[in-house]
């Protein structure tokens, strides 16, 4: 109750070191000798030891009782999200009856592997009344343990992805700047590796794992639709005279479409499955060189969310008048259609259509049957049979502008 009351205010959760520094300084009580006597310290600094103290307290226990928490400093934040999830909190999570949007959300995990391994892609839906905030992150594990990251050799891309969405979740009850609030789930990753004693800057792309994301701020109050993007995570958007735009292309580095192509001319020289050629050196190779483009400082390569600071540099963004766009749709890449060429890009179109015509279940469902009509990976060259997918499309209407 102690902790508790120090992270309240009024409706309000927020860190106690930000709810002390607002008492204090409307207090005289560290001016008074008699209670700084008596406590040892000024009273304030007093209080704030305490509270830390409860809190490191409260972080061991709800980790040693299995609670996916990363940091002390995220407990008011997780002590939000479960009140929310019992009581209206003033629309600020998204409950779909009582939105004015049209929303559908779709994420399953795929593996071919790993039995039981949790899905590495996640979602984020929060709206209030000015504001609706839609992300989905595809999370990438590194090349190489970290050591004494929880799980990271296991589930790297589940925790880039997690913790880039809960710093998503953070962010956007202070700002309705997407760029923001996408370099908010990049510090969240990276709060979370220096707080278990990696720095990500001093680690090479490859051996941090990461997410690819696209983010979308519908700014009711502004009628205006704000979208940001790193990574290949890609955001379609129909507008209301029937044109499909590609928001941004994703982010796909040369390496990739070089190794899938030696790997189709190994299978035609060899006559092996397309999938056996991945052992190649060479081919391993181009995929590692690959990922160590990800946030290059000089700006040439190709962006994700891994915690380095040179993701800024990485991060696209476009807007759009709310009363232009009948409806966006975010994807991660387990939802795009497969291709026959390696160069091309994926049907964007006829992907909005299949939406159109049965939603995202159906888009998931046609993606799925032609990659199990080619397991071997031979009809549509890619790095494996299935990928994670996430999707959420958002209906625009009339009454959401104000």
């Amino acid at each position: 109750m102690f902790y508790i009351d120090n992270i309240t205010k009024g409706s309000e959760i927020i860190n106690y070191q930000k709810r002390i520094d607002e008492v204090d300084a409307r207090t005289n009580l560290n001016e008074d000798i008699e209670l700084t006597n008596k406590l040892g310290g000024c009273f304030w600094d007093v209080e704030r030891q305490a509270c830390r103290q409860v809190e490191e307290e409260l972080f061991f226990l709800m980790k040693k009782r299995g609670i996916n928490i990363e940091l002390p400093q995220d407990i008011p934040q997780l002590i939000k999200r479960e009140v929310f999830k019992i009581v209206d909190f003033s629309g600020e999570i998204l409950e779909k009856e009582k939105s004015n949007f049209s929303i559908d959300i779709l994420t399953e995990a795929q593996s071919e592997s790993k039995v039981g391994r949790r899905n590495e892609d996640t979602f984020v839906v929060l709206e209030n009344d000015d504001i609706l905030v839609a992300a989905v992150l595809d999370g990438a594990t590194e090349l190489a343990s970290i050591s004494g990251v929880q799980d990271s050799q296991q589930q790297g891309g589940r925790f880039a992805a997690q913790k880039a969405a809960f710093g998503i979740e953070k962010k956007c009850q202070e700002t309705e700047s997407a760029e923001e609030i996408l370099l908010a789930a990049n510090q969240q990753i990276r709060e979370s590796l220096v707080y278990q004693g990696h720095n990500p800057d001093e680690s090479a792309p490859e051996f941090l794992p990461n997410t690819q994301a696209v983010l979308a701020v519908v700014k009711k109050n502004k009628g205006e639709i704000e979208i940001v993007q790193t990574g290949d995570a890609v955001c379609l958007v129909e507008l209301n005279d029937g044109q499909i735009e590609l928001a941004m292309p994703p982010d796909i580095t040369p390496q990739d479409i070089e190794a899938l192509k030696l790997s189709r001319s190994t299978s035609l020289a060899k006559n092996i499955d397309l999938k056996d050629t991945f052992n190649n050196e060479t081919i391993s190779r181009l995929m590692i060189a690959g990922r160590a483009l990800c946030n290059k400082e000089d700006g040439s390569g190709v962006g994700v969310l891994n915690g380095q600071k040179s993701a800024e540099k990485y991060i696209k963004s476009k807007k759009y008048q709310l009363a232009d766009v009948k409806k966006i749709i975010l994807l991660t890449d387990g939802l795009f259609l497969p291709t026959e060429d390696i160069d091309a890009e994926p049907d964007w179109h006829k992907m909005v259509d299949i939406i159109n015509k049965g939603g995202i279940e159906r888009l998931y469902q046609e993606v799925l049957a032609l990659k199990n009509q080619d397991p071997q990976l031979n009809k549509y060259p890619r790095f494996k049979k299935h990928d994670d997918a996430t999707g959420v499309t958002i209906e625009m209407s009339n009454q959401n502008i104000k």
